[in-house]
């Protein structure tokens, strides 16, 4: 794989690492548990860091299938 590639995953790894503590963080201070973020209704900047965690997650999904299937062939 790509030097490019590794260095891709590893940011985007870190960033999701940042936002998930950001998320939890702030779930905290408003007196939630972070497991509950599907069952309430959510501030718009816990919204934000949410759908930017789920977007990160689906970033990273991509380029480690990618990965896995040049590692295959």
């Amino acid at each position: 794989m790509p030097t490019d590639d590794v260095s891709i995953i590893d940011q985007i790894r870190e960033r999701l690492r940042v936002i998930e503590q950001q998320f939890e963080r702030e779930m905290r201070e408003r007196g939630f548990d972070p497991r509950q973020a599907d069952t309430i209704p959510l501030t718009p900047s816990l919204a934000t860091l949410q759908d930017e965690r789920h977007e990160l997650r689906l970033q990273l999904a991509a380029l480690t299938d990618k990965e896995n299937s040049h590692e295959r062939t």
